[in-house]
């Protein structure tokens, strides 16, 4: 690349793979990530594993530092299609040969039982089955001690705080956010999706795993609903200028059809059901439905249940209808 390192474009991809970006290809992303990212670094010329794991598209590439994971569980929970079986004897070898000269011990161990001859060979010791002859055994505790004297590089997907991924998206500095509950000369009402007052932003300032607070490709922050996990509501108070009659719409992001969220009012038990649209991963609008509220604080409470996917919300908008005196 011109003037820098790939590597920031691999952090990049990194952080898209778990957003929830308005851009189909991200959305593709999403959903074939391991594919993508080996197609992607290997397009770079950057060596890359597949670490298949159940359930989950999990990968490694290198770096100038060694191997780090990009996407997937911890190593020692994936296996290789390679000689070494497991992910962490493929980590151990790599480790071990940045020894230099010195890992040229665990090559001669090796060579002398193929002289020796009817020694098994096996490439990690978490790969074992049966017993090894005294060179292999010899070699592959070699290999070990050299990888345990070099330095583990940081993880370059979840849990690392030094990578561009996480500057994107979950750094608590760039999660405080300056917008602001608006509204216009004609009396209608825009509301951050990340201004939740519950969630506190101001107390978890990348959400609570649940409700996630991250930075949007249309400028500020924007909410995201995970799918995963038990169901959690969120809570918006709005302080309305003049009761009347509003149209509430949102601006939302949605990857699957039959998803909705629900609206309690005011502390009311009611719920209404607001049907999200499928977007196809582009952003989209909820069709308006019309609310009736009184002048000061509102209190809006949103909630899920059932079966649903992630959706991430930019916005709701109040628009004004009709008023009247409070």
């Amino acid at each position: 690349m011109e003037g820098g390192s790939i590597f920031p474009i691999l952090h990049v991809y990194s952080a898209l793979s778990k957003c929830h970006s308005p851009h189909p290809f991200t959305m593709s992303i999403r959903y074939r990530r391991a594919f993508f990212g080996r197609f992607i670094l290997r397009a770079f010329g950057i060596p890359t594993i597949a670490r298949p794991s159940p359930g989950h598209g999990a990968l490694a590439h290198w770096t100038p530092t060694g191997w780090v994971i990009c996407l997937g569980p911890p190593w020692g929970k994936g296996d290789t299609k390679l000689k070494y079986g497991k992910d962490t004897d493929f980590l151990e070898h790599t480790r071990a040969r940045s020894a230099g000269e010195t890992f040229k011990r665990v090559l001669r161990a090796r060579l002398i039982g193929d002289v020796v001859g009817g020694e098994r060979k096996c490439f990690g010791l978490s790969s074992v089955k049966g017993e090894l002859g005294f060179w292999n055994a010899f070699a592959l505790y070699v290999q070990r001690s050299l990888a345990e004297m070099t330095t583990a590089p940081p993880t370059a997907g979840r849990g690392a705080t030094t990578t561009r991924a996480i500057d994107l998206f979950s750094d608590h500095e760039s999660n405080q956010s300056d917008e602001e509950i608006s509204v216009d000369e004609g009396g209608n009402i825009t509301i951050p999706a990340c201004l939740t007052s519950i969630p506190d932003p101001a107390t978890n300032p990348s959400g609570n795993g649940k409700i996630l607070f991250m930075r949007s490709t249309l400028g500020g922050k924007q909410l995201h609903y995970n799918r995963q996990g038990p169901h959690q509501s969120f809570e918006y108070n709005v302080n309305v200028p003049r009761a009347g009659t509003y149209a509430l719409s949102a601006r939302v992001v949605t990857p699957s059809w039959k998803q909705t969220l629900l609206l309690s009012l005011n502390g009311s038990e009611e719920h209404i059901e607001i049907s999200l649209p499928f977007t196809i991963g582009m952003w989209g609008t909820t069709k308006s439905l019309n609310l009736e509220l009184h002048g000061g604080i509102n209190t809006l409470r949103f909630s899920r249940t059932g079966d649903v996917k992630g959706v991430t919300i930019k916005d709701f908008s109040l628009e004004l209808i009709d008023w009247c005196a409070d």
